[in-house]
């Protein structure tokens, strides 16, 4: 089940990973460029900066044994979900067993500190980082719009009518 906080975090490993992939390539055309700049066309330079571009746009990579970000490809999938709701089961079968037993079973206490932990790895994972990077976007989203509405009354104000 899709919920609204699982597709925001979604989204936003999905954006995390194209971001490093783009960092990687953008980093590799600045090399690129540093040292061997003159042996270069203008077309090829620009063609370059297109491949930062499109690691930017693009959601899809071309898989291969030799990449070099087949390591980020996990970034997409850092979720506690699956685990934590499998340790909640373990913990509840655990508890319909325990049923008020004085002292309580190892594995009982067990299955509660896993559950407790992962608890907060998938509210930490899938809802604050994701919820604050969305903040931050829609605010940066904002902050780019009332910053050129500002700017547009300002060159409206300071040209002269002819």
């Amino acid at each position: 089940m899709l919920t609204v906080p699982n597709l925001i975090a979604a989204v936003f490993y999905k954006l995390l990973y194209m971001s490093v992939t783009a960092l990687v390539v953008g980093v590799v055309t600045m090399l690129i460029r540093r040292f061997a700049d003159r042996r270069f066309s203008p077309f090829w330079k620009c063609a370059m900066w297109m491949l930062v571009i499109a690691a930017l746009l693009v959601p899809w990579r071309p898989q291969s044994k030799l990449a070099v970000m087949n390591n980020t490809e996990r970034l997409q999938e850092v979720s506690f979900r699956a685990e934590y709701e499998a340790a909640q089961s373990d913990y509840q079968l655990c508890a319909a067993v325990e049923n008020n037993h004085d002292p309580p079973s190892a594995q009982y206490v067990e299955a509660k500190v896993r559950v407790t932990t992962l608890h907060s790895k998938t509210l930490i994972f899938d809802s604050i980082i994701p919820a604050v990077w969305l903040c931050g976007a829609v605010a940066m989203g904002l902050f780019m719009i009332l910053s050129g509405l500002r700017l547009d009354r300002k060159i409206q104000r300071s040209t002269p009518l002819v």
